[in-house]
């Protein structure tokens, strides 16, 4: 594998392939992953109600349409790199999350490239066919939970009483602060060119 993927692409087949093993060996009640430039503001006890009734739980990158402008990201960058994000999940050890480790896993083998004209998204663009193939999965779909630049459209961050808030209404879980450059500093992420900094105080 690290002779046929770019480090990149390596790094996500190798999450899952963890995720799989830890699973199955490390005698976990609950499995949480979080992308290493994710931030967590509160706590995801949420989470673990969810999977008392679920056996995985995951984030759509957005639940509203974008403005119809030439700006990026837009819906067709998001139907090429996947509908949910890749930089959460959570999971319960199980008959149904090994069935989908494995499944999700076998693909990561060969299958985890980036290279759109395929279809190929790395790990994150399988996750599409989650709901479909496999039962007790729970989009999460609470503002607050997974904030980043391909949602910002849809989402306004405010602090009030000590907390920050979305939407004035839903807590702020956890930001994920993808893409960002200390030699761009005023660009939120070099994946996007909606906003700016100062379009967000």
């Amino acid at each position: 594998m690290a002779q046929q993927y770019s480090v990149l692409e390596l790094n996500c087949a190798v999450k899952v392939l963890a995720g799989q093993h830890f699973l199955q060996e490390a005698h976990l009640d609950h499995l949480f992953y979080l992308d290493s430039d994710i931030y967590v503001w509160h706590d995801l006890i949420d989470v673990v109600s969810f999977l008392q009734t679920n056996d995985w739980v995951m984030t759509p990158h957005f639940t509203h349409p974008y403005p119809a402008d030439d700006c990026l990201p837009n819906e067709r960058v998001t139907l090429r790199s996947g509908l949910y994000n890749a930089g959460f999940f959570a999971t319960k050890p199980g008959e149904n999350a090994r069935a989908i480790f494995n499944w999700w896993a076998g693909h990561m083998r060969n299958e985890c490239y980036y290279d759109f004209a395929e279809g190929m998204g790395v790990d994150q663009n399988w996750l599409n066919l989650l709901p479909i193939l496999f039962s007790g999965v729970k989009v999460w779909e609470d503002p607050g939970a997974n904030l980043a630049y391909w949602n910002l459209h849809e989402r306004n961050l405010s602090f009030v009483h000590k907390s920050y808030w979305v939407n004035e209404t839903f807590r702020l879980r956890f930001a994920h602060i993808s893409g960002y450059s200390f030699d761009q500093a005023q660009s939120i992420s070099r994946h996007q060119n909606r906003y700016q900094w100062q379009d967000q105080p």
